[in-house]
């Protein structure tokens, strides 16, 4: 008997073969992602040596300056994939790290430790758009069930067998380490040709399955953020930049809290405009709130655990212990291995439960291997301390990733889908790169001894402290890591919506229940359903049941009747809310086993044409996000 039985296969996929190879190249972007940041960490002492350098804070760069482009430029790229398309975004991603990479292996010749820091920089802007737009195409491509929890939990396995290959060919090749670059440049316009053929071009406004069709989204020219896209991305560029100069230049020197200061009041402006300003935010109104928060808190406290312990693993083997870059590759053969097997319980056992629950096992594995690295004695054998810490590491990132991502991905309508991948992306990405110059900044304060080597372990020792402390703070905020919503409070698998016709047509509409009267679990993203054979003026009554309390209603009715008026004159049609008697009189088993014996159903009356009706919906639709998540309270 089968551990799992999967969901249906996804239309959007041909065969069977068709699915595997598609879903490959699509969880490869997690793969190449993960071993090209490995890649930093097993040529910082080549790269540094070969142009004439050999400075901790630019090798420190190295992996920060990789880190810094992919989580600041993901904030805006998973929105662009959401507008111009995921495949699109994807294909480019790939073509522009194969072009980079060639220019990166190439900068052996200019013999500058600035220039390749710029290179690894631009270098990660390709993955910036590459591994936000996977998880946006995985996630149109799979309704909620177990095929797309195998598939979310294949995408974790990808993180440990990332960090093993990359480790392992950048071990290799360090003696001619720019070949690294060129053989992931080969690789990426191979993915590029091959996500061009065989990845499905699904689009979030099109449900090809189904017979609801969804409102489509703004033009990009109007739904863009690119006053949002500018401050966010500016704001964290300034903070990050200044956290990882600090341990360089330390903080007496005046421009780096000036960077740090004038990177935190972009921030400020940059949640100003997306929480009173814009029209079309950057980061939906949908996940700001306290829970949410708290789960990418919890994941980016992890994750920035993680990104200290990669670079303080690999200076212990390197420059301590005295391993050669290819035996420190080769010490993470465990994590694959691990992986893997993580990778399979995670998938078997993310839909028995709760993925907050996961996240919260993931970050005690941080932090369990940062503690079991920071007690790691030099001169220990590998196959103790240092072998036992790669079994919760492996299950940790394979936790956490795939769980905090499918926790969005339901919990965002699908045109936000790309959005998703771009928050988990950009907390992750972001934590890494802030906790390194956290621990850089411990390593240099905490740096003692008599020789070079004391100092050395000692401010390693301090900074694998810090990593441990960061890993400690991710175990106490997981606690709170679980967005469920009961139904009093932000749209959940209790809130339903119910689409029915005109009253002269409910015997029709009863009897086609299949097209017009299908029970839609959402989370406010309202769907219209195509009318048929129906006029473009049938009125529709939209159908809250447990969902709108007399409180909302009179929000949505707004001071002198000014909000709902508003509303009417953005769309065109006619809009009346309705007590529940005053609603088409229809079968009592059709409704009535559907509303809430707690929550007073209310009924809104929407006519006009189809296109009336859909932007009178998305209006309301954001009216009630608003007040539910206390954006406007008036």
């Amino acid at each position: 008997m089968a551990l799992i039985n999967l969901s249906p296969r996804p239309d959007v996929f041909r065969s069977n073969l068709h699915e595997i190879l598609a879903t490959g190249i699509i969880c490869m972007a997690q793969f190449v992602t993960v071993a090209v940041n490995n890649q930093a960490l097993a040529l910082m002492n080549t790269v540094s040596e070969s142009f004439g350098s050999n400075s901790n804070s630019d090798k420190a760069w190295f992996s920060a300056a990789f880190a810094l482009s992919v989580s600041t430029l993901i904030l805006i790229s998973g929105k662009i994939g959401d507008l111009y398309g995921h495949k699109a975004c994807f294909i480019a991603g790939y073509a522009w790290i194969s072009a980079w990479s060639i220019v990166a292996g190439a900068s052996v010749y200019v013999n500058s430790t600035i220039f390749f820091i710029i290179c690894r920089a631009l270098l990660g802007m390709g993955f910036a758009f590459l591994l936000p737009c996977a998880i946006g195409l995985l996630a149109l491509c799979y309704k909620n069930g177990s095929r797309k929890e195998l598939v979310w939990g294949i995408l974790g396995a990808a993180a440990p067998a990332g960090a093993c290959f990359g480790g392992i060919i950048s071990g290799a090749l360090a003696g001619s380490w720019s070949w690294c670059f060129y053989i992931l440049s080969i690789s990426s316009a191979f993915f590029a040709v091959a996500a061009y053929f065989l990845v499905p071009n699904v689009r979030a406004e099109k449900k090809p399955d189904t017979e609801l069709a969804r409102v489509s989204p703004p033009p990009p020219s109007q739904a863009m953020d690119w006053y949002g896209g500018v401050t966010g991305v500016a704001g964290l560029v300034l903070i990050m930049v200044a956290w990882n100069q600090a341990p360089i230049m330390l903080w007496s020197e005046p421009y780096v809290p000036v960077l740090f200061a004038v990177g935190l009041l972009l921030m400020g402006a940059f949640f100003f405009l997306e929480l009173r300003v814009v029209a079309n935010p950057l980061v939906p109104l949908e996940v700001i709130n306290r829970k949410i928060g708290v789960t990418l808190l919890s994941v980016g406290l992890g994750w920035g655990s993680f990104g200290v312990w990669g670079f303080y693993y690999w200076a212990l083997c390197l420059n301590l212990r005295e391993y050669t870059p290819l035996l420190t590759g080769v010490s993470y053969i465990p994590v694959c291995l691990f992986g893997i097997l993580a990778a399979f319980t995670v998938s078997y056992s993310i839909s028995r439960i709760n993925p907050s629950i996961l996240i919260f096992i993931s970050n005690m594995s941080f932090f369990a291997s940062s503690l079991l690295l920071a007690l790691t004695p030099v001169n220990q054998t590998y196959w103790i301390l240092l072998f036992i810490l790669m079994i919760p590491l492996s299950f940790a990132m394979d936790m956490s990733f795939p769980s905090s991502s499918l926790i969005l991905s339901n919990y965002l309508p699908r045109h936000h889908q790309g959005t998703a991948g771009s928050l988990v992306s950009t907390v992750t990405n972001y934590a890494m790169g802030l906790a390194l110059g956290v621990a850089g900044t411990a390593e240099v304060y905490t740096a003692t001894g008599d020789n070079a080597y004391d100092r050395m372990l000692s401010g390693y020792r301090g900074a694998m402290w810090t990593g441990v402390g960061i890993a400690g703070l991710g175990v106490v905020t997981s606690g709170g890591a679980t967005p469920e919503t009961d139904e009093n409070e932000l749209p959940g698998a209790a809130h339903y919506l119910r689409i029915i016709g005109r009253d002269s047509l409910c015997d029709s509409i009863v009897t086609r229940a299949d097209m017009l009267t299908t029970l839609i679990p959402t989370m406010l993203d309202l769907s219209i359903s195509k009318l048929g054979e129906f006029s473009d003026e049938s009125i529709i009554i939209i159908k809250y049941s447990g969902a709108l309390h007399k409180r909302e209603v009179t929000f949505l009715i707004g001071k002198n009747g000014e909000r709902i008026s508003a509303i009417r004159a953005g769309c065109g049609a006619l809009i009346k809310i309705l007590p529940l008697d005053d609603a088409p009189q229809i079968e009592q088993g059709f409704l009535h086993p559907l509303l809430s014996s707690s929550v007073k159903p209310q009924c809104i009356r929407v006519s006009g044409t189809a296109h009336q009706i859909s932007v009178a919906v998305s209006l309301i639709e954001k009216c009630i996000f608003d007040y539910r998540n206390g954006v406007v309270r008036y």
